[in-house]
């Protein structure tokens, strides 16, 4: 039967560790009577015989058994945590994936709800799930010592169960929502650090501080409400617990004046009891982090319904031909199912230049990241090199794909890594890639040069060196299809000088180059123009019109200088 859920199908597959544990569960619980037993026999035999080499004989295979015991229960934790590694390993890649499918945005909570999955076997919360079965085994044992007694027990565990239920029952919508608030919190936070030099410029600390505190404090009120009744529950439940034990001591104290059982059988129903009753009351207290697994391992399913978890090794294609075609595509914006525009065809061959201009907000970087192939449109089709985008291999397909994002961020390590994608290729290609987009001698000024260490989003560069480090990794390696997305935004003129020398060396080299900007200065390198405005997508194929345009942009510019 083939099972949906990527989660159970990833634990499923780890059929030998399960087997393991359970054995180690079987011998764990079994060997959890030894105590009882001893105890009877104390009681029953040695007490009553007085033999000292029966209590030395008796203690030393309790001894041994609980060593035994002893070594169980930490092989079973180690299975439990070698469960959590394995399926972290196996579920690493496709989690990283899905998350960044996504443009990153679940990426950071995908990744929690991993390890929040994974700590649950680690830390072996899973263990009391593994204990649970053995309960009846333990209350038919008290049957056996007297029916009085296993009743008892009986009505002991279902009150536990009830109780369990109940707390599922009260806590599962507080629970639900103190996520939700918190998850909000975080988020919010995570904002206020990307933009804090902004807020403490503008003197908005003090605003963003109430406010923060605010969802915080929202949180903190549904967290509290939800653990107030799970913790009033879980206290019933010792207090369940404990009174069943001092019950079964007073009923066995009677059975034992009655003469239907013996000294030591009060002792031993005693532990056999608390054995019994402690899985329950363990789920029970644990209940908060139960339901937090839960619901992280069905965001997991759901965010990986698609994802294949074993994916075969892809065949790498060599460089495809320079050309792209578009039919029919219609553009969304991320988590919307309302096209911004439609393109009924396109085509671009290597050496071809596509202007992309339009209002902010109009669709152009939506636009790049559904060719480049980040984002799948609502309907059509992009076939580079003859071959759908879509459907290719992201890491074979991005060796010959160069794309420069509206923000760029450059990923921690050195510039050396970044321009080279972390490739660890010749040296000669970077320096090459730098070269051509005129950073080259940026770099070189660097405290150690192309070796220059910088922090997550390039922290230690001004924007416009990310900017030009960014359109150095956009074309490293000679692409065959290059994106960029305002690539003049950070720059200065001699800096822009140097990327409208680049676009004349990637049309000399039979590159696919689309440029999605404001800047009228790099109309004079276009071959073709598309704008987009108001829902509709105006494609002009005719290079003279390109060419006029870029004849009335120089002008502007020459008013602007003379003016």
């Amino acid at each position: 039967m083939q099972i949906n859920n990527p989660v159970k199908r990833t634990l499923l597959s780890l059929k030998a560790y399960w087997i393991t544990a359970i054995l180690f569960s079987v011998a764990v619980n079994m060997l959890l009577l030894v105590t009882p037993v001893y105890m009877l026999q104390i009681y029953d035999r040695v007490l009553t015989s007085g033999s000292l080499d029966t209590l030395i004989l008796l203690s030393i295979i309790a001894a041994v058994l609980l060593a035994v015991f002893a070594a169980a229960e930490s092989g079973r934790r180690r299975v439990f945590a070698l469960i959590g590694d394995a399926f972290g390993e196996r579920m690493n890649r496709p989690v990283f994936r899905a998350g960044l499918a996504t443009g990153g945005r679940t990426l950071e909570t995908d990744v929690g709800h991993l390890a929040r999955v994974q700590s649950f076997f680690v830390n072996g919360l899973i263990a009391p799930l593994f204990d649970a079965p053995f309960v009846p085994l333990f209350i038919l044992l008290i049957f056996f010592i007297h029916p009085a007694l296993g009743a008892l027990s009986l009505v002991g565990a279902l009150i536990l169960i009830v109780l369990a239920v109940a707390t599922e029952l009260s806590s599962q919508g507080r629970q639900a929502r103190a996520r939700q608030c918190e998850t909000k919190s975080n988020n919010f936070l995570s904002g206020l650090v990307r933009q804090s030099n902004a807020i403490f410029s503008m003197g908005m600390a003090s605003r963003m501080e109430a406010r923060w505190r605010k969802l915080r404090h929202a949180a903190m009120e549904e967290t509290l409400a939800s653990s107030g009744r799970t913790g009033f529950l879980s206290s019933v439940t010792k207090s369940v617990r404990q009174t069943l034990q001092v019950a079964s001591l007073g009923l066995g104290a009677f059975l034992v004046l009655n003469q239907q059982v013996s000294a030591g059988a009060i002792i031993a129903v005693s532990i056999i009891m608390g054995r019994a009753l402690a899985p329950i009351d363990q789920l029970v207290g644990s209940w908060r982090q139960i339901v937090d697994v839960r619901a992280a391992w069905n965001a997991l399913a759901t965010q990986l319904k698609d994802m294949s978890l074993d994916p075969a090794e892809p065949t790498l294609l060599p460089r495809p031909d320079a050309r792209l075609d578009i039919d029919k595509l219609d553009v969304a914006c991320p988590g919307s199912e309302e096209a911004l525009f439609s393109l009924p065809e396109l085509s671009l061959a290597g050496g071809e230049i596509l202007y992309v201009a339009g209002p902010s907000g109009g669709g152009k970087t939506s636009f790049l990241q559904t060719v480049s192939g980040l984002r799948r449109p609502l309907n059509g089709a992009v076939l580079f090199g003859g071959r759908s985008i879509h459907d290719w291999d992201t890491d074979d397909r991005g060796r010959h794909i160069g794309y420069l994002p509206q923000n760029v961020e450059l990923l921690p390590g050195s510039v050396i890594d970044n321009i080279s994608r972390f490739a660890g290729a010749e040296p000669e290609k970077a320096f090459a890639a730098a070269e051509a987009a005129g950073c080259h001698e940026t770099v070189l000024r660097l405290t150690d040069g192309y070796d220059t260490v910088i922090g997550a989003g390039g922290a230690y560069l001004s924007a416009g060196q990310r900017q030009l480090v960014g359109v150095a990794r956009a074309i490293y390696d000679d692409p065959a299809l290059v994106l960029f997305d305002e690539p003049t935004a950070n720059i200065d003129a001699r800096s822009i000088g140097a990327v409208l020398t680049l676009l004349a060396e990637l049309k000399r080299k039979g590159t696919v180059v689309i440029v999605a900007t404001h800047d009228l200065r790099l109309l004079q390198a276009a071959s073709h123009v598309l704008t987009l405005q108001a829902g509709k997508a105006v494609l002009n194929t005719q290079p003279e019109y390109a060419e006029r345009l870029s004849r009335a942009a120089k002008a502007i510019s020459m008013e602007r200088k003379t003016g």
